[in-house]
């Protein structure tokens, strides 16, 4: 579909890691990722928040990045958080590309509480713009690696909670 050709043991691999896990962490070889997660987010019935990480967004836990003029602007990614917490009943899927494993601890560390036990509420504290989400339900998060990254170079305290996938 749309130019994709999976196979049905990378599909059971994709559904068994989101299943498992509302953080996946994937390594995808080859061609551009977003028609997969487009795919994904149709077959599952959601919505699919994509983007590609810059280096501003680790530096504010994804919700903000850095504008031309050194100011913080919204990811989009609060505004989809409201979408997720209006619709209770519907996974939301949301997916960083091309994140630094190096950094991906620092990124999702306001995030492990909501990892480690998902059906309690997680408020997340941003400190720069000060907000503060609270992070419903039915929200997941893919992160993939950038090109080059690999798990190895990752924390050990964000790959305990997450599921790893290679894709």
């Amino acid at each position: 579909d749309r130019g994709i050709k999976l196979s049905s043991n990378g599909a059971l691999q994709i559904i068994s890691a989101l299943s498992c896990s509302r953080i996946v962490i994937s390594e995808v070889a080859g061609e551009d990722s977003s028609k997969l997660y487009s795919a994904l987010a149709e077959y599952l019935g959601c919505p699919a928040y994509i983007s590609n990480v810059s280096k501003g967004y680790e530096d504010s836990y994804l919700f903000y990045c850095q504008n031309e003029d050194g100011k913080a602007e919204p990811t989009g990614l609060s505004s989809f958080i409201e979408n997720a917490e209006k619709n209770a009943n519907i996974i939301h899927l949301a997916v960083f590309k091309g994140i630094k494993a190096a950094t991906l601890s620092e990124a999702l560390a306001p995030y492990l509480k909501y990892f480690s036990n998902p059906l309690r509420q997680c408020k997340i504290n941003v400190k720069e713009p000060p907000v503060s989400f609270k992070l419903p339900e039915n929200l997941w998060f893919i992160m993939e690696l950038g090109e080059g990254e690999g798990f190895d170079s990752s924390s050990c305290s964000i790959l305990k909670p997450a599921a790893m996938l290679k894709v």
